[in-house]
């Protein structure tokens, strides 16, 4: 369990950076991040003018809270400038979190997006093409209000530090709206950000001036002085893992091991049907039946033949490394059945991996096999290393598992055996995924993991058993 540190890291930064182009040049603005009632961080942003035309836009965020008990403290600094012509020209971005720090530097050459990022000592650098067609920014709804001819609808692409990714996001002008929050109410201008990591409301009045700003899981953002901003988190009893978990109408009695059959009332999005879970739209609600695949008969590895793309390295899966390809042939040893192999390699990374709430960062399998600790995600970036090490095609999986009644959010993986998709979590000792994993969304790093985030009105059980 425990991804979801990572969403908020990227709500917080992406927010912050997109409300510095407001600031007076020199002036720096703070403010201070809730979760739920609880004060648990700050931010700050402010425009620097260079000599050269254009801007400067810096923001930090400072986050100190837990997940599960377990403290997270994460600071993240960027600092972004841009033409006179409020075109990007090149970025930087720096976290720290869990004693791990990430960097990121971005410069923007004709179509494509040069991007050069470290976390840990290990570097990867690539390049990422950029619609010409969509405004790329990183302050989408300061975008929107600066145009002479606004339109209600505006689509722009950002660059996410933290998957390395260029994502799209779509700001929607909802216009004039009475905002009520903590005791007052006042006047306000509304604008929706249609992100796919984090949907978000934010508020201004009617001098442009920032109000609030809401996010997903009771996040929020609120204007405040440096002192206030500055003062010390009291470490309250706000929870992300917590506060973030879905609770079924009523407990589960059937065994993990037969269906599940739920209902997301209220869902706007879809989830995938695939050999673990069959998914269904009625008008406003998903049903999901979970029905986990279990894998029958012998198959050797030279039978696994087919989605290539799935294969070989990729941003924070470094196949080819030296370590990883070793490790990997030696947890295998001579197995040459595909289940067989895909066993040892999970079993591996359970027994290696410690675990450490606190680490932000998302990290490549070559720093996480070296420091063999950290959350789901960290298990399954490294347990999909390891297959592909040894010629698997895989991929990562973002989802949902229960416990204690709750639905977390969570990560695995999946490998293909040349006739499906078998899943497999080695955060747990037992074999094959039960009913009781929902999933969410599969694919690169990226595609797990920026858009998992379920906000249904409630979720019921609709049947246990066949």
């Amino acid at each position: 369990m425990r991804i979801m540190p990572r969403v908020f890291k990227l709500w917080l930064v992406a927010f912050t950076l997109a409300w510095a182009a407001v600031a007076s040049a020199g002036e720096r603005n703070w403010l201070t991040v809730h979760l739920g009632k609880e004060r648990i961080g700050y931010a700050w942003y402010e425009t620097e003018l260079p000599r050269s035309a254009g801007s400067i836009e810096v923001a930090e965020v400072v986050l100190d809270t837990k997940a599960l008990g377990d403290p997270i403290q994460l600071r993240s600094y960027s600092r972004v400038r841009y033409g006179g012509d409020r075109e990007l020209v090149t970025g930087e971005y720096r976290t720290e979190s869990g004693g791990r720090t990430s960097t990121v530097q971005i410069e923007l050459v004709d179509e494509n997006l040069v991007v050069k990022a470290n976390t840990a000592g290990r570097p990867q650098e690539m390049q990422l093409k950029v619609d010409p067609k969509i405004p790329f920014t990183s302050d989408a709804v300061n975008y929107l209000i600066e145009l002479e001819q606004r339109p209600e609808r505006l689509k722009v692409q950002t660059f996410d530090s933290t998957t390395l990714t260029i994502v799209q996001i779509e700001v929607i002008d909802r216009g004039k709206v009475t905002l009520e929050d903590g005791g007052r109410t006042v006047a306000a201008h509304r604008y929706d950000v249609e992100d796919p990591r984090s949907p978000t409301q934010v508020f201004v009045s009617s001098e442009g001036k920032f109000l609030l700003a809401r996010g997903p899981l009771g996040m929020t953002m609120r204007p405040a002085t440096e002192e206030e901003a500055l003062r010390p988190v009291s470490g309250g009893p706000s929870d992300i893992a917590d506060l973030s978990t879905i609770v079924p109408n009523k407990p589960l009695t059937g065994r993990p091991d037969q269906p599940l059959t739920l209902r997301f009332v209220g869902l706007s999005r879809d989830l995938p049907s695939d050999g673990h879970q069959t998914t269904t739209r009625e008008n406003k609600d998903v049903v999901v039946t979970i029905h986990p695949l279990r894998p029958e008969g012998k198959r050797s590895v030279a039978e696994a033949k087919g989605q290539d793309e799935w294969r070989g390295s990729a941003p924070f899966l470094p196949a080819d490394n030296a370590e990883i390809r070793l490790r990997s042939r030696l947890a295998i040893g001579r197995l040459t059945d595909v289940h067989e192999v895909a066993q040892a390699l999970r079993m591996d990374v359970f027994r290696r991996m410690r675990v450490n709430a606190g680490i932000g960062v998302l990290r490549p399998a070559d720093e996480i096999i070296g420091a063999p600790e950290g959350v789901c995600r960290d298990h399954a970036i490294l347990l999909a290393t390891m297959l592909r090490a040894v010629g698997y095609a895989s991929r990562l999986v973002s989802g949902m598992v229960e416990y204690q009644g709750r639905f977390y959010y969570h990560a695995w993986v999946e490998y293909w055996d040349g006739k499906d998709w078998n899943a497999m979590d080695s955060t747990r000792p037992e074999s094959n995924l039960t009913s009781r994993h929902i999933k969410i969304a599969h694919g690169t790093v990226a595609d797990a993991y920026q858009s998992f985030l379920l906000s249904p009105e409630r979720l019921e059980v609709v049947k246990e058993g066949s």
